[in-house]
């Protein structure tokens, strides 16, 4: 286990593909990272092999901090791609350590994560379907309606 305390970010593992010495090292890009609830350049650092890891391949469990006013219990976290979009979805779920929030995901590679809350959606458009269904038919009777007056009224003259 080791510990960003500056951002009190963690990572767990047992895989042997990460020594004993190893570090982590995380950057707060949140500020660059708009929309997102926060987002972190996540860096692990082995001085004994004197190289960064990039891939676990048994994985490593991270823990995120949450802000104090994060009261959801469901949250996604994202692998932000080097062009800045949205990569690779990896559910998260929330762990209460000490009075403390944190995000908490399993991945096997280390770059730019960025959280979002997960929202459920509103329905703003419930039955919308119907009404447009219903418009376009009574537009089809009104337009049905006025030819069959206009062609009545032509016999009548």
């Amino acid at each position: 286990e080791s510990k960003d305390y500056e951002n009190d970010i963690s990572v767990e593992t047992e895989s042997s593909d990460v020594p004993l010495d190893t570090s982590v090292k995380a950057e707060d890009l949140t500020i660059k990272y708009k929309g997102f609830l926060k987002a972190y350049d996540i860096d692990l650092y082995s001085g004994i092999k004197d190289e960064y890891i990039t891939q676990v391949k048994d994985g490593i469990i991270v823990r995120i901090p949450l802000p104090d006013e994060y009261d959801k219990k469901k949250l996604e976290v994202y692998h932000i791609k080097e062009d800045g979009t949205k990569g690779e979805k990896y559910k998260a779920i929330v762990e209460d350590i000490d009075g403390k929030k944190y995000a908490v995901f399993t991945t096997d590679h280390f770059s730019i994560y960025a959280i979002e809350e997960e929202f459920e959606n509103p329905n703003t458009y419930d039955g919308i379907g119907t009404s447009i269904l219903i418009g376009i038919i009574s537009l089809i009777g009104i337009i049905v309606s006025i030819i069959y007056l206009k062609k009545r009224n032509k016999i009548r003259v």
